[in-house]
C-alpha cells in the first residue's frame, strides 16, 4: 500500500488538476502534452517501483516477521505498475470532466479481483496456505490490468474523450516540457508525501503489533 501510494497518488491528482486548467482557458495543445508528459511519467514510476518492490520483498517480509508472505508480495508487483497506468488515463478524463471511464474501470477491476481471487484461491490452496494466499493476491494483478486495458481502449476509440481538435485552441501560450513537469512536481509531491505519511504509519504500527504479540507467545 505504500509503494502504492508514492506511485498514484498525487501524479494522477495533478494531471487532473492541470488538464482542467487548460482546457477552462481552451489550450489544448498544453492539455494534450500534459497528459502524454504524465502519462510518460507514471509508466516509468511504476516500473521503477514495480522493481524495488521486486527487490525488496524478502527482506521486507522477513523484517516484518512474515517470510512466508514474499511471493506474495512479488505476485502483487505487477499491479503497481498497472495500476499507474490507469492513474494516469483516470486523471486525464477526470480533467476533461468524464468520470464514466473511470467508474467503469473501477468497478471492473473490483469484480475480477473478487472472482479471480476465490477462484486462484480455491485452486491453489491445496498446495498450501503460502501458495493458496499468491493465487488470491494473482487476483488485485489481474483485475488492475484489465482496468488498465479498458481505460486505454476507451481512450483510443472514444474521440468525443480526448482533446485532440487543436484547430479549435485559442490560447496560443505554449507551454515547454520543463514547464510542464515542474507544474506536476507541484502539485503531486505535497499530495504524495502528505498521504505516504498516513500509510507509513499504518505500516509501522503493524510491524510493532506482529513483533509484540510473536513476543507475548
Amino acid at each position: 500500500m505504500l509503494i502504492y501510494i508514492l506511485t498514484n497518488a498525487g501524479i494522477p491528482s495533478a494531471i487532473s488538476k492541470i488538464i482542467s486548467e487548460f482546457v477552462a482557458v481552451e489550450n489544448y495543445r498544453s492539455a494534450k502534452k500534459t497528459f502524454k508528459i504524465s502519462r510518460f511519467l507514471l509508466f516509468i514510476l511504476g516500473i521503477v517501483m514495480a522493481f524495488t518492490m521486486f527487490c525488496i520483498s524478502a527482506p521486507l517480509t522477513i523484517h516484518m516477521n512474515y517470510g512466508e508472505a514474499k511471493y506474495s508480495v512479488i505476485a502483487l508487483c505487477p499491479a503497481i505498475l498497472f495500476t499507474s497506468v490507469s492513474s494516469a488515463y483516470r486523471g486525464y478524463f477526470q480533467g476533461i470532466r468524464n468520470m464514466k471511464p473511470t467508474a467503469i474501470s473501477q468497478v471492473l477491476e473490483q469484480i475480477l479481483n473478487t472472482v479471480f481471487t476465490l477462484l486462484f484461491a480455491a485452486i491453489f490452496i491445496k498446495y498450501g496456505v503460502e501458495v493458496g494466499c499468491v493465487g488470491a493476491t494473482m487476483g488485485t494483478t489481474i483485475g488492475s490490468l484489465a482496468s488498465a486495458l479498458y481505460l486505454i481502449v476507451i481512450y483510443k476509440k472514444n474521440k468525443e474523450s480526448k482533446v485532440v481538435n487543436l484547430d479549435n485552441d485559442k490560447n496560443n501560450v505554449k507551454h515547454t516540457n520543463k514547464q510542464i513537469v515542474r507544474k506536476i512536481l507541484k502539485y503531486s509531491i505535497p499530495i504524495t508525501l502528505s498521504v505516504a505519511i498516513l500509510s507509513a504509519g499504518t505500516l509501522i504500527d503493524s510491524y510493532n503489533i506482529t513483533s509484540r504479540l510473536i513476543a507475548g507467545g
